[in-house]
């Protein structure tokens, strides 16, 4: 839960650089971030007898009971097998086109990361910034010494631009 607030929180200070301009602000960063996770914190365990401020101040005086949860279908990572590289890509377009921007992680069968890239792409649209991300990671891949070792999974969360790719690879009539 929490390192989804940090990702998020990171995310979107990462979007008010590029697409705003804005200049990076790390101690406004993690101040959102405790906040956030403060807030969480008491969303989550309303019985807390504390603060936002007290939790954001002194986060250690939480004794919080550990929860076991289990992932929500489609939402786990699985490895590639031996010999397969993956590519988990998505792009984001604030708008129909807008300021977009795209990026992904390779990772090999045993989830190390191997390389990683993400950078604003112009105006274009949701549709288009998906496609983007796919051939980025393409030629990353194809670019590099690992196309002679290993076989290459793009994984997207994209329906249209997964389907639109492979109609592209698909023999028609089949």
């Amino acid at each position: 839960m929490y390192f989804g607030v940090i990702i998020w929180s990171i995310w979107l200070h990462r979007n008010d650089i590029i697409f705003r301009g804005n200049q990076l602000n790390l101690c406004k960063l993690v101040d959102l971030i405790k906040f956030r996770i403060a807030i969480r914190v008491k969303e989550k365990w309303p019985q807390l007898h504390m603060g936002v401020n007290d939790i954001i101040r002194n986060p250690a005086i939480i004794s919080i009971p550990a929860i076991h949860t289990h992932p929500r279908p489609g939402m786990v990572w699985i490895n590639p097998a031996v010999g397969y590289m993956k590519f988990n890509v998505d792009g984001s377009s604030l708008g129909k086109p807008g300021p977009a921007g795209i990026g992904g992680i390779l990772r090999n069968h045993q989830g190390e990361e191997v390389i990683r890239f993400s950078k604003s792409i112009g105006f274009v649209d949701s549709n288009e910034v998906e496609l983007l991300a796919i051939r980025e990671a393409f030629i990353l891949f194809i670019t590099s010494r690992l196309v002679s070792v290993c076989l290459l999974i793009i994984e997207s969360d994209s329906k249209t631009a997964v389907t639109y790719i492979n109609s592209l690879l698909t023999p028609h009539g089949n």
